[in-house]
């Protein structure tokens, strides 16, 4: 859209150009200089266009066809947006380690979050049949390797700049999942910091993570992405202020969930993207927030 905006844009300019060498005269009558400035306009331009018109097809980018999967999976979805003050993250954290009592890890925002979504995410599809009991579920998401000194000899440095990151499948039996209380809360956040210390001391051992995900169910599966700290909204202002909104265009697939930096995330927010099919989203919803309360 805007590629046409501006070569009609040219066309005028280019078509006044012309004109205007021509018909320095037609000034003296200003009666008239509006609709014969239209009609010049409208002859030479039809004219310039028609004569470069080849030529230009070859800088106009093909008419991208999106695959027809897509679309129809795109229709299959609901997505809903949820942001995560810091006050409920600190709440949520705190909720998982009273839960857990002892033997685990203070959790960061990143494992909070991972652990709520899944959590979530399995009760809203067991609630629907979808999900048995006994079944295995799966987290899937990559850590960054940068600064990790168990990760490599020598450990890769802050400041490294391209790819370093080692995909992540955390599992679980339904079951865990689905317990009272913060049990499942707590279940979720252990499997998920488990993984990330298995990834950091064998960042290796995940590198064909692709044919792994190709193994397993992913009606069962939750797929996470982004980080609590990424500035979406800092990054995406082009010197007249941040949008109002950022969201991910990808989001293909039931049980995605993508997470950023809430607007204004000086105060410490998170926000989390997610996309299920409409009959499990409001489950979900009132899941998700209820860890937050």
């Amino acid at each position: 859209m805007c590629f046409k905006k501006g070569l009609c844009t040219l066309i005028l300019l280019v078509g006044w150009e012309i004109w205007k060498e021509r018909n320095q005269r037609i000034f003296e009558h200003k009666e008239t200089v509006v609709p014969r400035l239209l009609a010049k306009i409208k002859e030479e331009t039809r004219t310039w266009v028609l004569a470069g018109a080849k030529k230009l097809s070859e800088f106009i980018p093909p008419h991208a066809t999106v695959p027809k999967f897509l679309v129809k999976g795109r229709l299959q979805l609901s997505r809903r947006t949820f942001t995560v003050a810091a006050e409920q993250m600190l709440r949520l954290k705190h909720r998982i380690v009273a839960g857990a009592g002892s033997g685990l890890t203070p959790p960061s925002g990143f494992v909070a979050l991972a652990a709520v979504a899944w959590v979530s995410f399995v009760r809203s599809k067991h609630a629907a049949g979808a999900i048995a009991a006994g079944d295995e579920v799966y987290l899937f998401f990559f850590i960054d390797c940068r600064g990790r000194r168990a990760a490599f000899d020598p450990p890769v440095g802050e400041g490294f700049f391209g790819t370093c990151i080692s995909g992540c499948l955390a599992t679980a039996t339904a079951r865990d999942l689905l317990g009272d209380g913060n049990g499942g809360l707590v279940a979720a956040a252990r499997a998920v910091q488990e993984e990330v210390r298995r990834a950091a001391e064998d960042p290796l051992a995940g590198w064909e993570w692709m044919s792994l995900v190709g193994r397993i169910a992913l009606s069962r599966l939750v797929n996470m992405s982004g980080s609590t700290r990424f500035p979406a909204y800092e990054a995406a202002d082009f010197g007249w202020g941040s949008p109002s909104r950022t969201e991910l265009v990808t989001m293909n697939h039931g049980g995605q969930v993508v997470l950023v930096a809430a607007k204004g995330a000086g105060g410490g927010g998170v926000q989390a993207s997610v996309s299920l099919k409409p009959e499990h989203m409001d489950k979900f919803k009132s899941d998700f927030e209820s860890y937050l309360v």
